[in-house]
């Protein structure tokens, strides 16, 4: 018997070349392309991650196009959306105070009213001096807004998995998650065993949640294009 699979919408958003497709690469291929190539509309993907009991967590993830003569297509992306990723450059201040609070004033107004959001700096691993936008305020930024936060590299890939996996922690329990009896089958494997206290890759390659430790800590990690 295939275990229970839920269906987990992820709208990934924010402002033109802050990073979005280069974070939804990382997580879903372990890849990362340096040449900058904007999405036109949205583009769609999709990873599993395995809960203890059984269950099946299907992100089925919409990274959604930051230019803003798309913008007026983007409402469509999210209006059914579980999670919603909010991006910004911690290079580019106007990324999160403007951006950001354009993007959350968006999905409120358009997205379901229980969507679980995150807020991501990205682009870490450039140089400390070129840094914008501090920790303390990206994290006071989402702590408003009761956003998961994470400062995360696509470049390098640090903190990237443990973005989707903290989401799958919030998500434990939740209802109306949509149930899917087919079996998966294009799991994609992570080349290395990341340590984690709620979650853990395991050597098959499938994103695995470890039942007998607590949440991990966040840690201070990078992105760039």
């Amino acid at each position: 018997m295939s275990s229970p699979t839920l269906l987990v919408k992820v709208c990934v958003l924010g402002d033109s070349g802050v990073g979005k497709t280069c974070i939804t690469t990382r997580f879903v291929q372990d890849t990362y392309d340096p040449v900058f190539q904007p999405t036109i509309g949205a583009a769609f993907s999709s990873r599993h991650v395995y809960a203890p009991e059984g269950t099946l967590y299907k992100l089925q993830i919409w990274d959604t196009a930051g230019q803003e003569r798309y913008k007026s297509l983007t409402p469509m992306y999210y209006r059914s959306a579980d999670v919603a990723i909010i991006t910004y450059d911690i290079t580019a201040r106007e990324s999160l105070f403007q951006g950001a609070a354009a993007w959350l004033r968006d999905i409120r107004d358009h997205g379901p009213p229980d969507v679980l959001l995150a807020v991501v700096g990205n682009k870490t691993d450039l140089s400390e001096s070129t840094r914008q936008v501090h920790r303390h305020e990206g994290r006071k930024f989402a702590k408003e807004i009761g956003a998961i936060f994470y400062e995360t590299s696509a470049k390098t890939g640090e903190n990237v998995s443990d973005v989707f996996l903290d989401i799958c922690a919030e998500l434990e329990g939740k209802k109306g998650l949509k149930l899917m009896i087919k079996s998966p089958k294009d799991l994609i494997p992570i080349a290395a065993l990341v340590d984690k206290k709620k979650f853990s890759f395991p050597f098959n390659g499938k994103l695995q949640l470890n039942p007998n430790t607590d949440a991990g800590s966040k840690k201070k990690n990078c992105c760039s294009l």
